[in-house]
């Protein structure tokens, strides 16, 4: 069974890998994981909410780089025919 405080938490790997963040952000990034699943533990909506901010983070320290969203199954573009 996924976890889904785990899958928000671990969107930082792949920005990390193509140099979007660096160490400098690991701190921040651990800090919302922290918070992320101590949220959780007393109130799972918030909690689903605090572990979406790892994301939200990425997105705004790369000012709009790391767009993906795994939760989307098609193609978000349309190909030029």
């Amino acid at each position: 069974m996924p976890s889904p405080a785990i899958q928000r938490t671990s969107t930082y790997i792949t920005p990390r890998g193509l140099g979007i963040i660096d160490s400098a952000n690991m701190d921040q990034l651990s800090a919302i994981e922290q918070r992320c699943f101590s949220d959780q533990t007393y109130d799972m909506t918030r909690g689903a909410t605090t572990c979406a901010d790892t994301l939200t983070y990425i997105t705004d320290v790369s000012g709009g780089v790391y767009s993906f969203d795994g939760r989307i199954f098609d193609y978000d573009f349309k190909p030029v025919k």
